[in-house]
């Protein structure tokens, strides 16, 4: 019989059972990113294991500064994806204190508010501005947005504020493990904003004794489904809950073939972005992971439709990769 771990999904920071900040359900694909916590009964294999997502590059010698929960070093985030909540950056835009409210011309165009949990600005300068991350409070138009606190009432009409825009919504979220560093508490964090190429924003702070320090060692972690699944969820995962997770052996699972091309036995699956296991080699990129293979031919006519349908699944060590090693 195949072992059942149950995976803790604590509430909080972080991305506990989540498939890109929706909580995995029965018959989902969770990946090493989706958990940050494992346990299992005595006689299982697993015990007390964090999983955060794969190692992707290791740095050390990187800066923290704790106004803006920045770590720095050059070059370090290039592989960290553009889209990381970075909707926008700003430079010599104008506050306002009685509205609380950044303007400038056509700025926010291709910014669409979804609520003040999700939508964050990082101020990163500007005269009398305070540095530090602020809470969107609205889009008012293409030219300008209103925040929920005062960036400094001394900035009022100066017109040389800059940061970033953020929306917390965006999918493919970076994670780093913070291994070591000066005052540093380790563990894993949520890459809040990309703000080049060399610094990102984290969600929360490392540690008010890293302030300053410029020895922050850290892992970057890939984020990607496609690349770090190992389980099949057996039920629905909630914010506090623990959730039955199979790791191999014959099960049910949400399966497709994006082209609609016939689903035969044997054939090999690998997991896309919605937790689904898809037959369709266009849908996944070199290197992606196969971790199931079909069980009998598929009893729904249209393939495309995301069914649930029988899979032999081996999550842990899988059947190989798309077109690349093993």
């Amino acid at each position: 019989m195949a072992h059942l771990p149950v995976l803790s999904s604590p509430t909080g920071n972080g991305f506990a059972l989540k498939n890109f900040d929706t909580y995995v359900t029965a018959n989902e694909a969770v990946a090493l990113g989706d958990c940050v916590q494992l346990s299992m009964s005595s006689d299982g294999i697993f015990t007390s294991c964090y999983l955060a997502g794969q190692d992707n590059a290791a740095s050390t010698g990187a800066s923290f500064a704790n106004t803006l929960k920045r770590i720095t070093k050059v070059g370090a985030f290039a592989s960290v994806p553009g889209n990381t909540n970075t909707i926008t950056a700003l430079s010599g835009a104008q506050w306002t204190e009685s509205s609380k409210t950044i303007t400038k011309s056509a700025a926010f165009t291709n910014y669409t508010f979804t609520s003040a949990s999700n939508d964050k600005v990082v101020i990163t300068g500007g005269t009398n501005a305070t540095v530090g991350i602020y809470t969107v409070a609205g889009k008012t138009s293409a030219d300008a947005i209103t925040l929920t606190a005062s960036i400094g009432a001394l900035a009022d009409t100066q017109v040389d504020i800059a940061g970033n825009l953020g929306n917390g919504s965006a999918s493919g979220l970076a994670r780093i493990k913070v291994t070591g560093g000066t005052g540093a508490t380790t563990g894993f964090y949520q890459v809040y904003i990309k703000i080049s190429d060399d610094a990102i924003s984290l969600d929360r702070t490392i540690g008010a004794g890293a302030d300053g320090q410029s020895n922050i060692a850290f892992t970057l972690l890939d984020p990607k489904l496609e690349h770090g699944v190992f389980g099949i969820a057996l039920e629905d995962a909630s914010s506090g809950g623990q959730v039955k997770v199979r790791l191999h052996g014959v099960c049910k699972a949400f399966t497709r073939n994006t082209a609609d091309a016939a689903i035969a036995s044997m054939n090999l699956y690998a997991p896309v972005a919605d937790g689904t296991l898809d037959s369709d080699a266009a849908t996944y990129g070199i290197n992606a992971k196969f971790v199931a293979r079909a069980v009998g031919t598929a009893l729904v006519s249209t393939t495309a439709t995301r069914a649930l349908r029988l899979v032999q699944f081996n999550g842990i060590s899988g059947y190989g990769n798309y077109a690349g090693a093993n």
